[in-house]
């Protein structure tokens, strides 16, 4: 039920605050009234029953259905929110920790998809869009507000270990060493060619790949990597 919500509430943020001209407001201001509403109550059930702030100073994400974070889900489910958390402390706090968590969780285990509030593994399934996700929600996040408090050396060698390991994916079959009893030829995934492209254990579905270069996945890889150079250029230099 929590993505359900989630959907209505990504609904409102488009239509609310990036969608709806100040004209457009003026001509409907129940629904805007009412949808603006709903994108509040939602911030609020996901913080006070998804999105927990721990002591170490992170946002645990919960995916709701199974208690656990998915590095996809969390970071998709928070992003509307990213548009007022320049204006309003509760979310741009919530938020920073989302960004603090999941760098955590990258540098435990970057092939893991999914972890418990307590940092354990829960899930390893090695999916490209996964790894990424964690940098296209702190870049979004940095966009939307010039907050450069979040790129903290920890997070730094996040994101460097996720290129170390997209640079191992490129040359799957002579270097990795990822092995998942879910895949074929011994769990090491079907033989690939290098090309170029990063190689996926899973899809976004979380069901086994058989072809493995997923191209909506490098094309993800291509934009968040860009994103990330210019990260590099107006941050760490």
């Amino acid at each position: 039920m929590f993505f359900v919500r989630a959907v209505v509430l990504v609904l409102a943020a488009a239509l609310v605050f990036n969608g709806i001209s100040a004209a457009r407001a003026a001509e409907t201001p129940v629904l805007t009234g009412k949808l603006e509403k709903i994108y509040l109550t939602a911030f609020d059930e996901a913080l006070n029953r998804h999105a927990i702030a721990e002591r170490d100073g992170t946002t645990y994400v919960s995916t709701g259905d199974i208690e656990a974070e998915w590095l996809r889900d969390a970071s998709a489910v928070m992003e509307p929110y990213i548009g007022q958390a320049a204006s309003d402390d509760r979310i741009s706090r919530a938020l920073r920790g989302v960004v603090a968590r999941e760098a955590k969780y990258i540098l435990i285990d970057p092939y893991a998809n999914a972890f418990s509030s307590d940092y354990k593994v829960v899930e390893r399934k090695f999916e490209v869009d996964s790894l990424l996700y964690p940098i296209w929600f702190a870049d979004k996040y940095y966009r939307a507000t010039g907050d450069r408090s979040i790129f903290t050396p920890e997070v730094n060698r996040a994101f460097e270990r996720v290129l170390a390991v997209l640079r191992v994916e490129q040359h799957h079959d002579q270097r990795s060493r990822y092995r998942h009893p879910d895949l074929a030829n011994g769990g090491k995934g079907s033989w690939v060619r290098y090309t170029g492209m990063i190689w996926t254990g899973f899809r976004p579905s979380d069901d086994p790949a058989r072809y493995q270069y997923n191209i909506p996945d490098n094309m993800f890889a291509v934009v968040v990597l860009r994103r990330l150079s210019a990260i590099e250029q107006q941050v760490y230099r």
